[in-house]
């Protein structure tokens, strides 16, 4: 997983290679709002995980879980089962805390979808 984000502004052809102008940005500082947020997550997680036979374990480190809520929200993104259009729009977001959000309630939503065809 990369640790810079960045926005690609322009791209053009140089010695055969693809040269691109970029916009470097972070995520908005909202680590106090996101904790919480990333402990949902989580759950939500584990819960969706379970429901399809598929086991986190209890301990983060066990499957490689991201501990802090920025690396959370990413690989959560990463693994969700949405079509690419949603995963965009979850890794374009700026905030950490709005992203884990987002990913609680589609998490949310595949459970229901889950258990109506279970």
């Amino acid at each position: 997983m990369g640790r810079r984000r960045f926005r690609v502004l322009s791209v053009r052809p140089q010695d055969g290679y693809l040269i691109g102008t970029v916009d470097r940005f972070d995520d908005i500082a909202t680590e106090n709002e996101a904790a919480p947020l990333a402990n949902q997550a989580l759950r939500s997680l584990r819960r969706y995980l379970g429901a399809i036979g598929t086991n986190l374990g209890e301990s983060r480190g066990a499957v490689g879980v991201p501990a802090n809520a920025y690396d959370l929200s990413m690989w959560i993104a990463a693994i969700l089962a949405v079509p690419n259009r949603q995963k965009q729009e979850l890794l374009d977001l700026r905030s950490t805390a709005d992203r884990l959000q987002r990913e609680a309630g589609l998490l949310r939503r595949a459970e229901v979808v889950h258990a109506a065809w279970t």
